[in-house]
């Protein structure tokens, strides 16, 4: 069973997510890649949804563990899907460490045309450090009021027990190293 979280209205993010994976999958499949679903304990608890093997010439099987994340809006009340401005969560509405202290190896976040797969432990050494360095090195009074607020700033939904902050993909891109890029038409 599909797990939908108390806020998902509708399941509509949880669909959209189911999506996302899916796309992720068979594009992994495309390149050549073996795909197993992490059990539910490891979704759930250490944020990851697939492992990633394929046989490399000369080098063996090399394996990846993989957390896809769906195409997000800036927020609820948007109405379109903003590829440019990345949600990054450090800790989960449970108050636990979020995907982004999780155990997998990248995290692939899609957007229209591709998706960009991301080392996630360099993701989140680079995103504090960004959020430090953007607020003259107080970044833990960087917490901002509403999500239309939270670019390279922490930010806490009401009423939940999350730590977030958006940045934007071209940052990561220029910042983070070891990132690829699989475009979905193939």
């Amino acid at each position: 069973m599909t797990y939908i979280n108390q806020y998902d209205a509708g399941a509509k993010c949880s669909s959209i997510g189911l999506k996302a994976e899916q796309s992720f999958v068979n594009l992994a499949k495309y390149k050549g890649y073996t795909v197993k679903n992490a059990s539910e304990e490891h979704n759930m608890f250490k944020h990851i949804d697939f492992h990633l093997s394929k046989l490399k010439d000369g080098e063996g099987i090399k394996t990846a563990t993989v957390d896809v994340k769906a195409r997000k809006k800036s927020s609820r009340d948007s109405s379109y899907f903003n590829d440019n401005w990345i949600w990054l969560e450090f800790v989960n509405v449970n108050g636990d460490d979020g995907w982004l202290k999780g155990c997998a190896d990248y995290i692939a976040f899609e957007r229209k045309e591709d998706f960009v797969i991301v080392p996630r432990p360099s993701l989140l050494s680079w995103s504090k450090e960004k959020i430090r360095i953007r607020n003259k090195g107080f970044s833990i009074k960087a917490m901002a009021k509403n999500s239309a607020d939270a670019k390279y700033k922490y930010y806490t939904r009401n009423g939940r027990e999350d730590l977030l902050t958006q940045v934007h993909i071209n940052d990561i891109l220029s910042g983070v190293k070891g990132i690829k890029i699989w475009k979905k038409s193939v």
